[in-house]
């Protein structure tokens, strides 16, 4: 069988490739100019397989291409990959954004208070919650609350608690003892009329008037013999001080050649005797023997910032009893909610309470709710820095 030959219309169109008829009919060898289109082909039986007509590679591909679908614009899966890709890289954008640390707020800082220092001798170290901030005299600022405070010095060493209120000035000031290596002192021991025998604790001494030089710190009982008269005292003996203790075996009236006279003071609390420097003794003594004559005295009491001069006059064989006046102190209380306060059994008010006046010394304060129940506290009460409490009920 001949093969037909390639038909071109001479219309104005592209001419269109002709269809085989047969599939057995070999593909033309001319090949058609791609820039021409091919006219419409005669219908072409659905037996034939649409590229049998054509035996060389370049006849295939161009009738491939000339059958392949016209594509309508850019490629969409590249068009999404890319929007995708866009998408996720402004996501981890705004994310990295939201996480990242802004500007901090500046840190509201908190509450505190002041607090002065001062002991005597000067010098000593100021220890807050373990760690050393300074020298007396010495002012800090301090966190609100309450702080475990210790002065020390060679002199002595105090631990207390101190406690700081916002917007308030704390003071504390102490009277550093002798050095704590010191663990003894000095005995005087008197009896009117004298010759009394001693026993302390329980160790004959010798007859009075009496000295012992080396003492243990601490309580000691001295008993005095006289005939068939018997007395027994207790002294309290501060490391390096000297204590004095004085029986009356007969009429505290003067005796014939006596030269010394007795000196009897009370306090609520202990205060120590000084005359030129030298510690005599302490308020804790029933008397203290004294030499006859004009005596310029110093009291102390350390713990509520008192001290006092007072002058006395001795005669032989007489106790003199001084009066020892003491100042007042201001007691500020407070509690949360509130409370019916009580000093020393005594009703002062409802909570808060500012600047009560009371005498220096230990109080008891005593809160009560009719509710949250009641609390006790013994507070100290000092001569110069005003005395803070405060309590939560319920706790």
């Amino acid at each position: 069988m001949s093969r037909p030959p390639l038909l071109f219309r001479p219309s104005a169109d592209p001419p269109v490739d002709p269809e085989p008829s047969s599939a057995s009919r070999p593909a033309p060898t001319a090949l058609v100019d791609p820039g021409l289109r091919p006219a419409p082909a005669d219908p072409i039986s659905p037996d034939i397989e649409p590229l049998a007509a054509f035996k060389t590679e370049s006849e295939i591909r161009y009738k491939t291409q000339q059958r392949r679908p016209a594509s309508g614009g850019p490629n969409l899966p590249l068009i999404l990959l890319v929007i995708g890709i866009v998408g996720g890289i402004l996501g981890l954008t705004v994310l990295a954004l939201k996480r990242s640390p802004t500007p901090a707020r500046a840190a509201e800082a908190p509450a505190s208070g002041q607090a002065l220092f001062d002991s005597r001798p000067s010098g000593a170290d100021v220890i807050i919650d373990g760690v050393v901030r300074g020298k007396t005299p010495l002012k800090l600022s301090l966190p609100v609350g309450s702080h475990a405070l210790e002065i020390t010095s060679e002199a002595g060493s105090r631990s207390l608690t101190l406690n700081i209120e916002a917007g308030t000035v704390a003071s504390q000031y102490v009277e550093l003892l002798a050095p704590p290596d010191r663990a003894t002192g000095r005995l005087e021991i008197g009896s009117e009329p004298p010759g009394a025998q001693v026993r302390v604790d329980g160790a004959t001494k010798g007859v009075t008037p009496l000295t012992l030089d080396t003492v243990d710190a601490g309580e000691h009982v001295v008993v005095f013999t006289s005939g068939s008269s018997t007395l027994s005292r207790t002294v309290k003996i501060a490391p390096g001080a000297t204590a004095t203790v004085v029986a009356s075996m007969a009429s505290p009236q003067a005796a014939p050649g006596a030269v010394g006279g007795y000196l009897s003071l009370r306090a609520p609390f202990e205060l120590q005797v000084f005359e030129g420097g030298r510690l005599l003794g302490s308020t804790n003594a029933d008397r203290l023997m004294l030499p006859t004559g004009r005596h310029e005295l110093e009291l102390v009491g350390s713990s509520f910032q008192f001290r006092r001069t007072i002058t006395v006059n001795v005669e032989a064989g007489k106790v003199s009893s001084p009066s020892v006046e003491l100042p007042s102190g201001k007691l500020s209380i407070n509690a949360l909610p509130w409370a019916n306060v009580f000093v020393d059994g005594r009703s002062v008010g409802t909570t808060p309470l500012a600047n009560l006046i009371v005498p220096i010394g230990n109080h008891e304060v005593l809160w009560q709710h009719p509710q949250l129940g009641e609390q006790r506290q013994t507070v100290a009460v000092t001569e110069h820095t005003p005395v803070r409490v405060g309590v939560t009920l319920g706790q």
